[in-house]
């Protein structure tokens, strides 16, 4: 081999591990930004869990006053047909009373 090829072989092997040093920093880069996405999605999945058992706390108390709110016009019903049980009793006793 001549001192030409030698060159050329060198040359070759020289790019040949500059082409594998970049390989290696963007294998490395991929990793890191693959660990900073992981956290990420984490963080996210976190977030969607937090929100999901707010929801259902919050559905909760909806439940829990639009039960408290029928029974409020419940009672509210009742009460106002005692009033006119009243009315009625109380018209009663104006006519027994005229009657006497």
């Amino acid at each position: 081999p001549s001192a030409e090829d030698f060159d050329c072989v060198m040359r070759e092997r020289d790019e040949a591990r500059r082409a594998s040093t970049r390989a290696e920093e963007r294998a490395s880069e991929a990793r890191e930004e693959s660990e900073r996405l992981a956290g990420r999605i984490s963080e996210m999945t976190d977030l969607a869990c937090k929100a999901a058992r707010e929801t259902s706390d919050a559905q909760g108390a909806l439940e829990r006053a639009e039960a408290a709110a029928a029974a409020e016009r419940a009672r509210a019903e009742r009460a106002e047909a005692e009033v006119g049980e009243c009315d009625a009793l109380r018209e009663a006793c104006v006519d027994a009373c005229r009657a006497v």
